[in-house]
């Protein structure tokens, strides 16, 4: 499985028609004091209280949702993702952002967007909660009317299940900030 992985959007080469497929959380957006080790640690200290997983995992999430209603985002790579939209309004290309924030949160990723002076762009947001983003993507889109298809995200399990689906079809990059 190719994975590319990318710390900038500069490094991604759009060419006429493209569809770009790209995650929000970690990808185009962070927050002070959330990343990957906040997660690991949140998870495992609720872990250790109540020995489910399940349990763990809906608390830490509870936890970001708290932390993400009050603070305001920031870019990852500001210059280059404005860069990779112009690139995509020059190629006749579109963007279409898939997270996995529950529907419940797309007024509040309107907000954080606007934020970020995002709002006046043309994209469309899907919320998808915990579907995996290969399978929605095979459900959702006719990858086939375009040229080329990028998805880029920030975890391996999202990369991976886009591979699974369609293998090398979709040109995949893992961003790392």
């Amino acid at each position: 499985m190719e994975i590319i992985p990318i710390n900038t959007f500069s490094n991604i080469n759009i060419s006429q028609n493209t569809l770009i497929l790209c995650d929000i959380d970690d990808t185009i957006l962070k927050f002070d004091n959330i990343n990957q080790i906040w997660w690991k640690n949140r998870f495992n200290y609720y872990y250790s209280l109540s020995n489910n997983y399940d349990d763990a995992d809906l608390q830490v999430l509870n936890e970001w949702i708290d932390y993400i209603e009050i603070n305001n985002p920031k870019f990852t790579d500001k210059n280059g993702f404005i860069k990779l939209l112009h690139k995509i309004n020059k190629t006749n290309s579109e963007i279409i952002f898939i997270t996995a924030r529950e529907s419940y949160l797309e007024k509040l990723t309107q907000k954080h967007f606007e934020y970020v002076n995002l709002s006046s762009f043309n994209y469309k947001i899907y919320h998808i909660g915990d579907v995996s983003k290969g399978t929605f993507i095979n459900l959702n889109f006719d990858i086939e009317k375009y040229s080329n298809v990028i998805f880029i995200d920030d975890l391996d399990k999202n990369l991976e299940s886009v591979y699974e689906i369609f293998q090398n079809k979709i040109i995949k990059y893992k961003f790392i900030y």
